[in-house]
């Protein structure tokens, strides 16, 4: 079997971690041109659910990186 050592395992939560906050990020930007620049108010509420799915990932591994 292939055991990851903690280290590893730390590290690829924080690289998780990282991917998820810049996807957040990007969804924000995102629904900001959509509705204000584009006023594509249509594709606003799907992207805010999108945006929660992602904001309760991210936190959900920070706090399983702080258990660890």
């Amino acid at each position: 079997m292939n055991h990851y050592n903690s280290e590893e395992e730390k590290k690829a939560q924080r690289m998780l971690i990282v991917n998820i906050t810049i996807s957040f990020i990007i969804q924000i930007v995102l629904l900001l041109v959509y509705y204000f620049g584009e006023k594509l108010t249509l594709l606003a509420f799907p992207m805010l659910l999108g945006i929660l799915i992602t904001g309760n990932a991210l936190v959900q591994s920070i706090q399983a990186y702080r258990r660890h």
